[in-house]
């Protein structure tokens, strides 16, 4: 059983949504949602601009991907307006919460059978409103069916293309590239796709994960910088990540998860600010140490570079990130301790370091983050705090040799008392001893200097006396 109830109700106290009105529908039907109502003037952009959208579109991805898959389509719809939303976006981005608040008690269930979920969606297409499927079984699964592609490069209005969730087979033909400019969404995840990415693919967001993709990112991916999310993770895809990434100006969602890509992860990848949603690069065979740049990612809510290669020690630099919710560095080989600079990440909800070689003293600034879920485990930590998080049940430490302390339920052995070292104990002694000796010579020094003053100052005093008292007229 999966429960999300407590995040939801944390991303609702944020955006003070706590005592909204439920609604029974992610979207509404009078949403008319195009990039017809973005802000065409400066007085509107200003009107927008301490609104906190981005940062609304993503809090609620943890819900979406663990027990609310029903609104991933939503948040697709409104995170397609991230680089200049306006009022009604706004508007239809407090509705998916409001949604989220009548669903945050609702659980899912996972039983022992393995059952074939089937999902329907309105779909408003000019006027249409008959329930379409989104779990289909188009394509007979032989070869080269993706040839029916060609006959939509006349469509030139097409706008959304997707066929996810069927048998299509085949390598992605080249002609893709000549498809509608006016595309801003083509998806083709979950069929069995084979074959490399074409070089000619277009200026669109794509979603082309769990396939069969092989060979490597081609670096005329990084030339259309106007696409917003890209999905290419559970594939085949080989070689290293391409610094034309650094392109992107709009990309605020990026999943190469489960792929063979090796390398170190270039640096212009950090440098594409728009990020916000999503950067997961997990279960590849990342190496070297994590660039200093990450701190660029000012506004990014969920990291995942998790069971890669990475090395040396986790960048101070990454503090920068304040509103970084999920955090997951775990099956890697980073060492050292946790950076102090962390304290002010004040946004984390999901902290996994699992499974690395870091070490040292788990700081205790770690104590007044409001994490949900904690975990330590497999490092080579010292002594546990036992206050903050890790006085709760969600923290996991487990497999840390050295680690002592905590609350009881972690059934971790008392920590030592502290002996002084005997060396150190004589050292101190005889330190003691010298500046005692000293500081004696001086007050010695002192007293016989004022002694010598007061004789002085006596002797002239007599001499005075002697001399005989004399008039003068």
């Amino acid at each position: 059983m999966v429960v999300s109830k407590q995040y939801i109700e944390k991303v609702l106290q944020r955006f003070n949504m706590e005592k909204a009105n439920n609604v029974s529908t992610p979207l509404a039907t009078h949403f008319k949602l195009s990039s017809e109502l973005c802000p065409s003037n400066n007085d509107e952009k200003e009107d927008m601009k301490n609104i906190p959208y981005s940062f609304a579109v993503g809090s609620p991805m943890y819900s979406m991907v663990s027990t609310r898959p029903y609104i991933a389509h939503v948040v697709g719809t409104v995170s397609r307006f991230l680089s200049n939303p306006g009022k009604e976006h706004w508007e239809a981005v407090k509705w998916i919460l409001r949604n989220l608040r009548g669903t945050s008690s609702l659980r899912l269930c996972l039983g022992n059978e393995s059952p074939y979920l089937v999902g329907y969606t309105n779909s408003d297409m000019a006027d249409d409103l008959l329930p379409a499927k989104y779990v289909n079984n188009l394509g007979n699964g032989v070869f080269d069916y993706m040839n029916f592609l060609e006959s939509l490069t006349n469509c030139s209005k097409l706008e959304v293309l997707s066929t996810d969730n069927n048998q299509f087979r085949g390598v992605l033909p080249d002609f893709v590239g000549n498809l509608s400019s006016n595309m801003h969404f083509f998806a083709l995840s979950a069929n069995q796709l084979h074959g490399r990415i074409p070089p000619t693919i277009g200026n669109i967001r794509f979603s082309h994960g769990q396939n069969q993709l092989s060979g490597t990112i081609p670096d005329s991916i990084g030339n259309f910088s106007l696409v917003n999310e890209l999905y290419f993770n559970k594939n085949n895809l080989e070689g290293t990540i391409p610094s034309s990434f650094g392109n992107y100006q709009s990309l605020v969602l990026l999943s190469l998860q489960q792929n063979n890509l090796s390398g170190t992860i270039p640096k212009e990848l950090f440098q594409v600010s728009s990020l916000s949603i999503l950067l997961d690069l997990s279960d590849n065979n990342l190496s070297g140490p994590l660039p200093s740049e990450i701190g660029d990612l000012k506004s990014l809510v969920a990291l995942d570079i998790s069971n890669n290669k990475l090395s040396g020690e986790i960048p101070s630099s990454i503090s920068s990130c304040t509103i970084l919710e999920f955090l997951f560095l775990l099956g890697n080989m980073l060492q050292g301790s946790i950076p102090m600079s962390m304290e002010f990440m004040r946004g984390h909800q999901f902290l996994d370091l699992s499974s690395n070689n870091l070490s040292g003293q788990i700081q205790t600034f770690l104590e007044k983050l409001s994490l949900i879920k904690l975990n330590l485990s497999f490092n080579d930590f010292g002594e546990l705090p036992l206050h903050g998080a890790f006085a709760k049940s969600t923290v996991s430490v487990y497999w840390n040799d050295k680690l002592c302390g905590g609350i009881s339920s972690l059934q971790l052995p008392r920590c030592p008392v502290k002996k002084l070292n005997r060396n150190f104990f004589f050292s101190s002694k005889r330190i003691y001893a010298i500046v005692g000796a000293s500081i004696l010579r001086i007050l010695i020094l002192i007293s016989s200097l004022v002694f010598y003053l007061r004789k002085r100052k006596r002797e002239s005093t007599n001499t005075l006396d002697l001399l005989p008292n004399e008039s003068f007229v």
